[in-house]
């Protein structure tokens, strides 16, 4: 979630009225309102500290009681109320302010933002720690789809990493998921532009096929910092208004051409039958990579004994 001022112009008049005000309406789960956040198109998020513990919880308050956004944070609240993992955000409570206003208590998911911690760590990142965000994005979606949830905004603002926590990855806003079979058509095609699948931009009925479709577009731009694709080639298309559809056949190997076209496959019954399975796929595919670069390296570089007889060949001459 990012803060887009020009969305909710009055965000500083909100964010002064609600510092230093008290949330949680059960004994011990009192928080106060220390900084704001961000915000999106229809909630405002804030920092909460629980005293006298210290420990830190996140309140997202609908921008506007009895409406549409009012609406969405119930149905997320209740999403979110039979959900319990480590990878997933946790929801603390759903209450009112005392002006009628839904608010959620949630864990606070520390770290930053994915596409931040890859700026972080810079293009030395190990494959390792890639794949280990990777698969921990992997068992929350896989969770969430097996008890009927499907997230539909899976982007890098939704994925926070803790590089003080041996990277763990937290998936947070639950503000477009939605019970598996039932119609979106009520929400339009909302989402994120770059990682919605066909059917998810058509407004059509969705289900966990696009959560796997948009996991395989985040995977591309993560492992697009091992080489697999150059980072500016992904800013070249996307400026031209293009998918990451469009990246596949710049792709380095044919092994990662054939998964990416799997996991970015237009009809949803081609895709991987789960992200653990996409991922995995896809790990197999960057080792075999990985071998047949170093082979190609070893067959060019001329072994040190010939290379010395063709320097002595050539100085006789």
């Amino acid at each position: 979630m990012v803060v887009v001022d020009a969305q909710l112009p009055e965000i500083k008049d909100t964010e002064q009225a609600w510092l230093q005000s008290r949330v949680g309406s059960y004994v011990g789960l009192s928080h106060r309102v220390v900084r704001h956040l961000a915000s999106g198109g229809m909630a405002h998020v804030f920092l909460a500290e629980r005293e006298p513990c210290g420990s830190y919880a996140a309140v997202k308050l609908s921008d506007q009681p009895r409406g549409v956004p009012d609406l969405l944070l119930r149905e997320e609240a209740v999403m979110l109320a039979g959900v319990h993992h480590p990878n997933i955000v946790e929801l603390i409570e759903h209450s009112k302010t005392h002006d009628g206003l839904d608010y959620l208590l949630l864990g606070y998911a520390r770290g930053v933002e994915v596409d931040e911690w890859l700026r972080y760590s810079g293009p030395t990142i190990t494959r390792a720690r890639l794949f280990n965000v990777l698969w921990q994005l992997a068992a929350a979606l896989d969770y969430l789809h097996a008890n009927g949830i499907v997230h539909g905004d899976l982007k890098p603002g939704n994925v926070m990493v803790d590089a003080f926590a041996r990277d763990r990855v937290t998936l947070v806003d639950f503000g477009l998921a939605f019970r598996e079979g039932c119609s979106r058509e009520r929400h339009g095609s909302y989402g994120t532009p770059g990682y919605m699948a066909p059917e998810q931009l058509a407004g059509a009925v969705c289900g966990p096929a696009i959560d796997r479709f948009a996991l395989a577009a985040l995977a591309l731009e993560l492992l697009s910092a091992r080489g697999l694709l150059t980072r500016a080639r992904l800013r070249q298309l996307s400026r031209q208004g293009k998918s990451h559809v469009d990246a596949i056949p710049y792709l380095t190997h044919e092994g990662l051409r054939q998964v990416f076209a799997r996991g970015l496959s237009a009809d949803p019954a081609e895709r991987f039958a789960s992200a653990r399975e996409l991922i995995g796929a896809l790990e197999s595919a960057v080792v075999r990579s990985a071998v047949l670069e170093r082979r190609a390296v070893r067959t060019r570089k001329p072994k040190p004994q010939r290379a010395a007889t063709l320097a002595a060949a050539k100085a006789c001459m």
